[in-house]
């Protein structure tokens, strides 16, 4: 007899709160001991299960990887997203809801973010769909500056974007690893400071 359809809600719902409870359990191995030496087994033991329950959900430990990293970037990009939909805010008013947004994400997810940036990784490539989703919404950001006449005209969007999200990325990573040199505001209008030195006509 097949399966009615309140079994398979109910199957469906079981299998999302195991993948749940991986993935959170694999956030704080990779975020504690890197993806290299982080363990499978390590990774069920934290989501207490069987380390053959891990394989029906995932085959390898950089799946778990992928799929967090593309969760992270999905959720930073839609508050980013919200946040260009207010329309009637000036450039310099929307850099700041934006920078303290990535703050704020970095703040609340601190060892991952770290992580997701290339800290302990050892691979350069583990961070890419984080940084070009954040580098994709910056050019995009950049190049309706230019249009509305808000930012320099001869900057290239590009280049202007990698610039910006690369050296935003790399002070919120130092921030993290030093939180008492700088407070979050101070970090915010450095930040801000930054961008209005390259964006804005002098």
């Amino acid at each position: 007899m097949a399966p009615s359809r309140n079994q398979r809600i109910g199957s469906e719902k079981s299998d999302r709160t195991i993948r749940d409870r991986i993935l959170e359990a694999a956030s704080l191995e990779f975020a504690e001991l890197g993806i290299r030496a982080a363990k499978i087994a390590s990774i069920c033991r934290r989501a207490d299960i069987a380390n053959g329950t891990f394989y029906l959900h995932y085959r390898t430990k950089e799946a778990v990887w992928a799929e967090l990293l593309q969760r992270a970037a999905s959720e930073l990009a839609e508050r980013l997203r919200i946040s260009h939909a207010i329309k009637k805010l000036d450039a310099r008013s929307r850099d700041r809801i934006e920078v303290s947004i990535i703050v704020g994400f970095a703040e609340e997810r601190s060892d991952m973010f770290r992580f997701m940036m290339g800290e302990r990784s050892g691979q350069v490539a583990v961070h890419n769909v984080f940084f070009d989703q954040l580098n994709d919404q910056r050019c995009e950001a950049i190049r309706q500056g230019i249009a509305d006449g808000e930012f320099r005209s001869n900057l290239n969007p590009m280049i202007a974007a990698l610039a910006d999200i690369g050296a935003t990325t790399e002070i919120i990573q130092w921030w993290l690893r030093n939180p008492d040199k700088m407070t979050r505001e101070m970090v915010i209008d450095h930040l801000i400071d930054l961008r209005a030195r390259m964006f804005f006509p002098d």
